[in-house]
């Protein structure tokens, strides 16, 4: 009996420190200052608190970065041309994702002799920018930045798609639909400041949400999706439901574009430099020794 409570114990104080790092998005731990050759840096993935992968739009290469210098250990380069806006990484096949909705796989990418297969998503969106591994389901979640379909029955909609890792094929029915004005109804609830624009008229103009980044949250399981043109991070439930709307002050988060979260719901976002520094921004969670001593009694 005491293994389940301990086991529940457990899973609360994830979801506290779940919420710990959401609520200090503007408060981070650190800011990592990169290099000016990932000026324009798009997707990332964290391997470790040490070492990071990344890709930029400018070039189809795939960065190996240490975390501690804010430089770059290694480049991988592969010769494809185009604008590639965000990067996955299973077992060693590294997936790239390119803004015009082309997926490429390259297997072994850190290999002289890798192999790379071209898969064409079919999107009507021409800019896509969100790219992320969902292990436990063994896919990835796709999502585009621009309307998904033509037609006004689109328009501010959002669509996660997956790509099935077993047959390597996108369902072309998305796996969820995020709808805007959802966002803003949560956010005009919680009287959350989210930012408002005036048209060419002078009249208020709501957010678009246009999504730049995509991670799933290891612990709790939703999706944290960021949005660089509105500056807004969301946390969503995998069938759509709004969970939480935070504003990105846009001192720290210049030019949000990409999102990943570590097993311990720590968050690493990546900057555009614009004039500036391209950064990688660092939400640790809280201090993880009550875990370790939780995990520890319920080894014994």
């Amino acid at each position: 009996m005491w293994k389940y409570v301990i086991i529940i114990m457990l899973i609360c104080l994830l979801c506290r420190l779940d919420a710990y790092a959401v609520e200090n998005i503007n408060n981070p731990s650190r800011i990592i200052n990169l290099p000016c050759e990932l000026q324009e840096i798009s997707g990332i993935k964290i391997l470790n608190k040490n070492t990071a992968i990344c890709v930029q739009d400018e070039k189809c290469s795939v960065y190996v970065i240490d975390l501690l210098k804010g430089n770059i250990k290694k480049e991988f380069d592969y010769d494809i041309s185009g604008d590639f806006e965000d990067i996955a990484l299973f077992d060693q096949t590294v997936y790239l994702l390119r803004s015009d909705g082309v997926l490429f796989e390259i297997k072994d990418y850190t290999s002289e002799h890798n192999e790379i297969v071209k898969h064409e998503l079919g999107f009507y969106a021409k800019n896509n920018e969100s790219l992320c591994l969902d292990i436990n389901n063994n896919r990835l979640l796709i999502v585009s930045k621009s309307k998904p379909g033509r037609g006004k029955e689109y328009k501010d909609k959002i669509f996660i798609y997956d790509f099935d890792l077993n047959i390597k094929t996108l369902d072309n029915n998305p796996a969820t639909v995020i709808l805007v004005d959802d966002i803003i109804k949560y956010a005009e609830e919680k009287d959350i400041g989210i930012p408002v624009k005036k048209n060419k008229k002078g009249k208020k103009k709501k957010i678009r949400f246009r999504p730049s980044g995509i991670a799933i949250h290891p612990i709790v399981k939703n999706y944290f999706i960021v949005s660089s043109l509105d500056s807004l991070i969301i946390e969503v439930t995998p069938d759509g439901q709004i969970i939480n709307v935070s504003c990105l002050n846009k001192t720290i988060y210049k030019q949000p574009e990409g999102i990943d979260i570590l097993s311990d719901g720590s968050i690493y976002i990546s900057n555009e430099g614009e004039i500036e520094s391209p950064t990688i921004v660092v939400i640790h969670s809280k201090d993880n020794a009550e875990i370790f001593q939780l995990r520890k009694g319920e080894r014994q």
